[in-house]
């Protein structure tokens, strides 16, 4: 029974080396920008609170949609248009505190 464990596990670790190598080898291609890709992902990062990598995917939208927009323009759809893709927060503050 050893050997079964030994082999599962070799397997196992494995498959996690390559999986994790694909994710590190995903994000590092990811994360190469141009000069006004950074420089307006950290003026959206600075509006929506957010970090500079969650705030690029909306400008690379937004630039993909308008390239010869000025960057004061991008910035304000790409930080509108992050907003507006995340979830919705719940407000507690009506809820009643008596169950029933």
């Amino acid at each position: 029974m050893t050997p079964v464990w030994v082999a599962a596990a070799v397997v196992a670790a494995g498959v996690g080396f390559v999986l994790g190598r694909r994710a590190v080898r995903g994000a590092a291609v990811e994360e190469v920008m141009t000069e006004r890709e950074a420089h307006l992902a950290k003026h959206v990062a600075l509006r929506a609170r957010c970090t500079v990598s969650e705030a690029l995917s909306a400008v690379r939208h937004e630039l993909a949609l308008a390239p010869d927009q000025s960057d004061e323009t991008l910035a304000k759809r790409a930080t509108y248009h992050y907003q507006m893709a995340l979830p919705e927060k719940s407000c507690g503050t009506y809820k009643d505190r008596a169950k029933g």
